[in-house]
């Protein structure tokens, strides 16, 4: 709803239409209380605007000024009439054990006639571009029209009007007709909004609440929900959605239809290598979520990884069984390290293996300029080479049946500290990610000194 600036004009000059001709305007209002009273100040200020709003509504009524409609609809909130008198140089003074507060009438009716004398400027014309300080502004205009409106019996019983100059009936009707219409305009004014951002090579298509809008454009709406659409220039992509406003928010809704386009592009050209037998990487499947999972594991991430080996002893322990080893480990993901700690244990049918170990490995998140892991379709492939160290323990069955604190008593009496109890590990693995959560772990590792062995391991890899 447009603002009828012509009304507000028409305020002003019904306003300088009024000659104000004192009636008692030296008269001064009085209200005391105890000094004992709770919140002393406010209630004194309240009950000498009560005193000074029942005065003025007895003497509308006794001069028969306004009609009786007007004045019900005056004072119907006489909570709200009281709040709004807006009360200035105020006196307090203290007269034995009470303190008293007072008001001169001609101070009510001047700060009245200042706030009138500001109606020319409720314009349309007048309001900022801001939708903040749009709404702001009005919100002071409309509080001012209500001050007026509802303190207007307080200056009418007191002042007179030449015959040519419009009747209070008329005045206070086009003050209340302005105040509905700046509502309306406020109502208009919505402080939450929404902007669309599309990265395309044309313009896309894009309706909001059944209406179709411009790009980039900041839109203010109302709280709630909305609905909207976002449609390619060619129709080839759609995107539809519905997105909840709060009070005072901002929302910002972005598609890249380039990217689509890509991604459909890429995806096609990669069906048709491997068609072809030309493919040794996989198809492209989803370009986003590959790169998701390449962030998961250089992104400062931190993992368990559980891991079962086989392990056949070599070398001089090539005599000895296969083992069964299991090993948890800790680790922390940042670029292309991997680095951590972790525990084991093995057995065979004559030993029993315990070992604290530190990691340290060099990863592949990613491999070329596209900054996406080795994959195979949707499945990410993460290479990692690098090196366990620690400190182990052992216990083993002689050929007697006793047992003994290392790995053999033949091999131990002739080897040094490190063959029995150093954990010089070298590992190779690749993750297979199924989620950015949760990858499958295969690899290959060979242990140089304590229970020196080769071996394959499985294993899972937890992301939290």
């Amino acid at each position: 709803m447009r603002f009828k600036s012509f009304l507000v004009l028409g305020l002003a000059s019904s306003f300088s239409g009024f000659a104000f001709a004192q009636v008692d305007i030296n008269h001064v209002y009085t209200e005391c209380l105890p000094l004992e009273t709770e919140d002393l100040r406010n209630q004194l200020i309240r009950h000498l605007s009560e005193q000074i709003s029942v005065s003025s509504q007895s003497q509308l009524s006794q001069q028969r000024v306004l009609t009786g409609r007007q004045l019900s609809s005056i004072y119907k909130d006489q909570s709200s009439q009281t709040s709004n008198i807006r009360l200035q140089n105020i006196d307090f003074d203290t007269q034995e054990s009470q303190l008293c507060a007072s008001v001169g009438l001609s101070s009510i009716v001047s700060h009245w006639q200042a706030t009138a004398q500001r109606l020319d400027s409720f314009a349309a014309i007048n309001l900022p571009a801001d939708q903040q300080a749009r709404a702001e502004t009005l919100d002071r205009w409309i509080e001012d029209l209500d001050y007026l409106i509802l303190n207007f019996g307080v200056v009418a019983s007191h002042v007179k009007r030449p015959g040519n100059t419009p009747n209070n009936t008329a005045f206070l009707s086009q003050m209340e007709k302005t105040r509905s219409d700046m509502k309306d305009l406020r109502a208009e004014v919505h402080l939450q909004s929404i902007r669309f951002v599309v990265t395309d090579t044309q313009p896309a298509k894009l309706v909001l609440n059944g209406k179709q809008i411009n790009q980039g454009e900041q839109i203010y709406l109302p709280v709630g929900r909305h609905s909207y659409s976002v449609t390619s220039f060619d129709g080839e992509y759609k995107r539809t959605g519905t997105l909840v406003l709060k009070e005072s928010g901002s929302e910002t809704i972005s598609y890249d239809f380039r990217m689509d386009r890509r991604l459909a592009g890429l995806s096609q050209g990669m069906r048709s290598t491997l068609s072809s037998g030309k493919s040794w990487l996989g198809d492209v499947q989803n370009e986003r979520a590959l790169r998701d999972v390449a962030n998961s594991y250089k992104d400062k991430t931190k993992r368990f990884e559980l891991t079962y080996s086989f392990a056949q002893p070599s070398g001089d322990y090539s005599k000895y069984e296969d083992a069964n080893l299991f090993r948890l480990s800790y680790l922390d993901y940042r670029g292309v390290l991997r680095y951590g700690y972790g525990a084991g244990y093995g057995e065979s049918s004559k030993v029993k293996s315990y070992e604290v170990f530190g990691t340290v490995m060099l990863q592949a998140p990613t491999m070329g300029a596209d900054s996406k892991p080795m994959h195979i379709r949707s499945i990410a492939i993460i290479p990692a080479v690098g090196l366990d160290l620690g400190l182990g323990y052992y216990q083993s069955k002689a050929s007697d049946g006793t047992t003994i604190d290392r790995y053999s008593k033949s091999v131990a009496d002739a080897a040094e500290f490190g063959y029995d109890n150093l954990v010089v590990r070298g590992r190779a693995s690749l993750d297979f990610v199924i989620m950015k959560e949760l990858a499958v772990v295969l690899g290959y590792e060979y242990a140089f000194r304590m229970n020196r062995s080769q071996g394959l391991n499985l294993g899972v890899n937890v992301r939290f």
